[in-house]
């Protein structure tokens, strides 16, 4: 069984530009970029998270939040923890 989620990133991040203005424009890109990684994560390991099939290459392990300081600001960015995959970043 998957876990379904209806968060949308796009409009979340547009609704925080249209609230916030230019303020708001770093933390819009952070929340695309930390669901960008996400769907790579599910990529890589051929299954979403919660998710179990024969197919699947590895396990997710946690994440490790890091601050990155851009000319927009600084952004919090999740950096994702892969176990026994197959394939290689």
């Amino acid at each position: 069984m998957t876990r379904n989620n209806e968060f949308n990133a796009t409009e979340t991040a547009l609704q925080m530009i249209c609230n916030n203005g230019m303020d708001g424009v770093a933390d819009a890109i952070c929340l695309l970029l930390n669901e960008a990684i996400k769907i790579e994560r599910a990529q890589v390991l051929g299954a979403a998270p919660y998710e179990r099939n024969e197919e699947r290459r590895g396990h997710a392990n946690g994440f490790k939040p890091k601050t990155v300081a851009t000319s927009v600001g600084e952004m919090r960015l999740i950096f994702l923890r892969y176990v026994a995959t197959e394939w290689s970043f």
